[in-house]
Formats: C-alpha cells, sequence, structure tokens
C-alpha cells in the first residue's frame, strides 16, 4: 500500500482518486476499553481498561433506569444499551470520552422487549429478537434520539442474551437462543446493505445453548459460555466469517461454567465478565487471548458489582 507523505489539500486527494491511486485503509477494531452495565435492580456501569486488566474495573456514569437481560453495542465512540427487564423500550447512550455521567436516554425501541441480540455497522445498530420476538429495530446513529426503525426480522424468536459478533463493515451474525423451551444453535446472518430482509440461516454452535456472551474482531467471533438445559457450560466457540455456514470450532473454554454475562475486546482479546457462575452471580472477568485461543481463558481484574443479565460493550475513551 503507498504512502502519502506530500498531501496538502483536498484536491490533491481527489486527483489521487480519479487517477485510481487513492487507497483507504479497511476498519479496523482498536480499542481501549470494555464497559459492562446492567443487571437485576442495577444501573451500573463500570469499565475494564484494557492496558491495565488486573486492576478492579472503575465505576462510571450509570444507565438511566435499572434492568437485566439488557443488551449493549457500540462504535469506537459510543455505547448503546437497549431493552431490559422489567420490559422497556429504553435506549441509552454512553460517550465514552464523557464516561462518568448518567447515560442519555435516546429515541427508544419500536417495543418493550427484554433478551435481545445486538451487533453494529460503522453508522448503525441492530437490536434483534428478543422474549417472544423476530423483530429487528435498526437505530441510525447519526439520528439516535428518534425512534428505532423495524427493518428485517431474524427466523426464531430467542430469549436469555443471544448474543452477536460483527465484522464491523458489512454483516452482523446472530445465534437463535431459546424460543419455547427449545434451544437453538443456529447462526443467521445480517446483511447491512440489504437489512429489510429476513436474517440469513448460516452454520451451527458445536452445542446449542442460550445466555452466552461474544466478543470479535473484524474476522472473527468468539461465544463463549452460556447454559444448555439444565447445564451451565464454559465452551467456547469461535465462528470464521469466511466459512460461516460451517460449525464453529471449539477452542479452549472459559475457566468457569458462566451464565448471563456479556463480553467485549479489541483486536488482541476478549473480556468475558459478571453473569452467574455456579452457586453465585460473580464480578470476575476473565480473558481470551485469541492469538493462543485454544488455551483457557485466565482471570484478571473483577468488575466493581456482581450482576448477571448484563450488557457489554467496547471503545475509545
Amino acid at each position: 500500500m503507498p504512502i502519502y507523505n506530500d498531501i496538502f489539500s483536498i484536491n490533491q486527494v481527489y486527483e489521487l482518486m480519479v487517477d485510481g491511486e487513492w487507497v483507504t485503509t479497511p476498519y479496523v477494531l482498536v480499542t481501549a476499553g470494555v464497559w459492562f452495565g446492567g443487571g437485576a435492580s442495577l444501573s451500573r456501569v463500570d469499565r475494564v481498561t484494557i492496558s491495565s486488566d488486573t486492576n478492579t474495573a472503575t465505576v462510571r456514569g450509570p444507565l438511566s433506569v435499572a434492568g437485566q437481560y439488557i443488551a449493549a453495542t457500540g462504535n469506537l465512540t459510543y455505547g448503546w444499551w437497549a431493552g431490559r427487564f422489567p420490559v422497556k423500550s429504553t435506549v441509552d447512550r454512553i460517550t465514552f470520552s464523557n464516561d462518568s455521567v448518567v447515560a442519555t436516554v435516546r429515541g427508544p425501541l419500536t417495543s418493550s422487549v427484554y433478551g435481545l441480540a445486538a451487533v453494529t455497522s460503522q453508522t448503525a445498530s441492530y437490536f434483534a429478537g428478543g422474549y417472544k420476538t423476530t423483530t429487528v429495530n435498526r437505530i441510525t446513529h447519526a439520528t439516535d434520539t428518534a425512534t428505532a426503525t423495524v427493518v428485517g426480522s431474524v427466523p426464531t424468536p430467542g430469549t436469555m442474551n443471544s448474543a452477536g459478533v460483527s465484522d464491523s463493515t458489512s454483516y452482523g451474525w446472530m445465534t437463535a437462543g431459546i424460543s419455547d423451551g427449545v434451544v437453538y444453535s443456529t447462526f443467521v446472518r445480517i446483511t447491512y446493505a440489504s437489512d429489510t430482509t429476513t436474517a440469513a440461516s448460516r452454520g451451527t454452535l458445536s452445542l446449542g445453548r442460550y445466555g452466552f456472551a461474544a466478543s470479535y474482531t473484524t474476522s472473527f467471533g468468539w461465544y463463549g459460555g452460556g447454559t444448555t438445559i439444565p447445564a451451565q457450560t464454559s465452551i467456547v466457540d469461535r465462528l470464521t466469517y469466511a466459512t460461516d455456514t460451517a460449525i464453529a470450532s471449539a477452542r479452549g473454554p472459559l475457566l468457569n461454567n458462566r451464565f448471563n454475562h456479556a463480553a467485549g475486546g479489541d483486536t488482541n482479546v476478549g473480556y468475558f465478565g459478571g453473569g452467574y457462575v455456579p452457586a453465585a452471580t460473580t464480578s470476575s472477568v476473565t480473558k481470551i487471548t485469541y492469538a493462543t485461543d485454544t488455551a483457557t481463558s485466565v482471570n484478571v481484574g473483577p468488575r466493581s458489582v456482581a450482576a448477571r443479565g448484563i450488557g457489554g460493550t467496547s471503545g475509545n475513551f
């Protein structure tokens, strides 16, 4: 890739574009922190700083209202938390660079729901499924004070925090979770450019489960923990986007069985925090290093509070 050291005006950029010599770099997921928030009777948000992750997570400004089974996603600048139980349509936005204040309420979802999965492109966030629904709500980042727009749907209604991952530009992947007592393992994929269609079924997890969490890069997604019926699990599956019709590959497990937790990370590591680790709700945070993802995850500094049914996302501050 060429390096341009002598570009001083937009006209020079335009001339290079016309000549076919101007190359833009792909989106790169570079993050500094992971934010965990919500939980039963809790609105607390705390932040794991990736460069110093052996410390206890720092308490930041809270969400506008407490609730569990809440979903979260974000770009590098903002994080959106949506849906929760007790059932609400509230959407909260955290500005990562000013995260010590109360999250701001944005436009609501189109209905009150909980147990959603969430994914994000660079320009919009999608909150999909949830208890007894297949609806996909799209929040356009530039106009997020408006009511979310119903776009496509997911094939099967799911609940209990089925999780989502994204390549951040073209697609988002989610799993069906649980519906009417049936646990699903199927991945479904939203195509951002044609998001008014029903999400397409792709491959499967190595084990059907729900109540898990996921971290991701622009090439892979790691789905960790969750529960079958009736037991919790520590299994971690890795989804390879380029071969997303295959069964996800089992990697090294989480350190503990874990359920109803949340996750976030950067290009090198993923953090799985909070949730239920038998036989108690936990504050522990465990880290997967992607380059050695066949190893068991390691515990790092804990959250500031024990909570489950939480949402997590990543960004810069």
